[in-house]
């Protein structure tokens, strides 16, 4: 019986540490580890020209999808990135997926 109490208690405690890890990672906003959200929920697949479509006139409040941080959009048609993330991922801020550098 005193087993099953020491297993569990081991059990839960790794949980814990999975769960506090997975809340820092998710929150995290080291360049590095933007870009390696980026990766994880967008791919390696290139952004293709893409229509922008137009949202509803509202005021609709949005969060960055790797930094989370929170931004306000004239429209409800919002943005997967935010501009900074964009700048350091070299992705899109619309599907999030890369950009295509063009060169001469």
């Amino acid at each position: 019986m005193k087993k099953k109490y020491i297993v569990l208690t081991i059990v839960i405690a790794v949980i814990a540490l999975l769960i506090t890890l997975f809340i820092f990672f998710m929150n995290s906003k080291n360049e590095e580890m933007i870009k390696f959200k980026g990766y994880l929920f967008f791919g390696n697949s290139y952004c293709e020209s893409h229509t922008i479509s137009k949202g509803g006139d509202a005021i609709s409040n949005w969060k960055c999808k790797l930094c989370s941080e929170e931004d306000d959009s004239s429209t409800t048609n919002v943005p997967s990135i935010c501009f900074k993330c964009s700048k350091i991922t070299g992705r899109c801020t619309e599907c999030g997926k890369l950009l295509k550098v063009e060169t001469m």
